[in-house]
């Protein structure tokens, strides 16, 4: 087994540091510090008062880090000890349930609740449609900047383009992994429910669903064989992107400077920036431009085809438990639909949470519930595509100490609530069809 990890971590392991700022001054503060490059952090969101922020920290800044932190009077505590430990626990669960399914599972269900790598889930794709032809076809988008083939799934048989179409996608952020395990899951129970479930069968023949799977082919191999927690694509200098991050300590430094944040990169309110970098070595830099990175304008130019009347675009994140509406760039103006959404996702959200018992998950937008973003596909989706429904749903967990590094027994439960709430959303939107 390739063992996953972080760049050549030391015994001790990265840590993730949970803060919590309890006024402006000490967002200011926390925001200075998170500034200083030398210190390598990884912030994973914005501050807000009085909520929970967590922060990457490698092991040579902790020090420094925490005693920034307490001049600041800003509380914290250690979330994560050893993040290292969690990805070898992931790492183990993920290959044990693999070999349990190898040896007890049919070949189209041996990488289902399971963390696959791209090419296993190309091959599954191709599997599905060969059982299940003609309901279900392969298509592609085109292929992402390292040459990886951009592979999705079409279910609903042959039909006219004035079909009303479901647009479902996931790994646009390569460390994301319970996303793509979530679609291949919906994929699964789309076509093996068919024959067998009426109201599966309904929203089968009602709608075609195009699902693809992995939308950063690149950054989601790197995730699995260098880096847990990589998040852009691979695109970028050859000098940051192909040099030997576990043998050159030059490297360890250039490494975070390749690749863009794709969910940046989409080309609705592009311009001006927010919570957007132009700094290439940041998590979210949004690239040279709106669409500059292959695998966004690809997914650009299939959802712009006419001959497709997509409905619904709904892009599988992680994490927090949220159901994200547009606008995603502003707070200050809402769609003017916006009361259709709401309506649509707080159905989702309900079928969602009585599935497993889930009594916490939050629908609004991406600003009111996160932060504001720009360039985010979901708002392309509704206001460069003009896809009535776009939303962005942050799957499990909800601010767990496991964050990214979801053991791979939650997949089955991640699964089940998004296809009920896929199932809900359908059904709805088909009263409007």
């Amino acid at each position: 087994m390739a063992r996953t990890r972080l760049h050549d971590l030391p015994e001790i392991g990265y840590k993730v540091i949970s803060v919590i700022p309890e006024n402006e001054d000490q967002i200011e503060d926390f925001t200075q510090i998170a500034s200083v490059r030398r210190l390598e952090l990884e912030v994973w969101g914005v501050p807000k008062l009085n909520q929970e922020l967590s922060v990457l920290v490698p092991p040579e800044s902790l020090s420094r880090f925490l005693m920034e932190l307490s001049a600041s009077n800003i509380n914290y505590y250690i979330k994560v000890d050893n993040l290292e430990s969690l990805i070898d626990q992931e790492a183990r669960g993920n290959e044990m349930k693999k070999m349990a399914k190898m040896l007890f599972s049919s070949p189209q269900q041996y990488i289902v609740n399971t963390y696959a790598r791209h090419d296993e889930i190309n091959n599954y794709l191709d599997m599905m449609v060969e059982q299940y032809s003609p309901l279900a076809s392969i298509f592609t988008v085109g292929t992402s900047h390292e040459g990886r083939l951009m592979k999705g799934i079409k279910i609903g048989g042959q039909s006219s383009g004035n079909k009303p179409a479901i647009w479902i996608d996931a790994g646009i952020h390569a460390r994301e992994w319970i996303a793509p395990a979530t679609a291949v899951y919906i994929i699964n129970e789309l076509l093996s429910s068919y024959e067998s479930n009426e109201l599966v069968q309904s929203m089968v023949d009602t709608f075609d669903w195009y699902i693809l799977p992995v939308v950063n082919p690149d950054g989601y191999e790197y995730s699995h064989t260098t880096d847990r927690l990589w998040r852009k694509n691979r695109s970028g200098d050859d000098a940051d992107c192909n040099c030997d991050v576990n043998n050159d300590r030059k490297c360890r430094k250039r490494a975070p400077c390749c690749g863009t944040d794709l969910n940046r990169n989409f080309g609705y309110m592009w311009d001006p920036p927010v919570v957007a970098s132009d700094n290439k070595c940041e998590s979210i830099f949004r690239g040279r431009a709106a669409f500059s990175e292959i695998e966004a304008a690809n997914v650009r130019d299939f959802l712009s085809d006419p001959t497709r009347n997509f409905q619904v675009y709904v892009t599988l994140h992680s994490y927090g438990q949220q159901w994200l509406l547009t606008w995603g760039y502003t707070t200050d103006v809402r769609p003017d639909d916006y009361d259709d959404q709401m309506r649509v996702a707080t159905i989702g959200a309900n079928a969602l949470k009585a599935t497993n018992g889930l009594d916490f998950w939050e629908v609004g937008t991406s600003g009111d519930l996160l932060y504001s973003t720009s360039g985010a596909s979901d708002d392309w989706a509704k206001g460069g595509a003009g896809i009535k429904y776009a939303f962005t749903l942050e799957l499990r967990p909800s601010s767990d100490r496991v964050g990214f590094v979801l053991p791979p027994d939650q997949i089955d439960e991640s699964g089940s609530e998004m296809f009920a709430a896929m199932m809900a959303v359908a059904e709805e939107v088909a009263k409007e069809t």
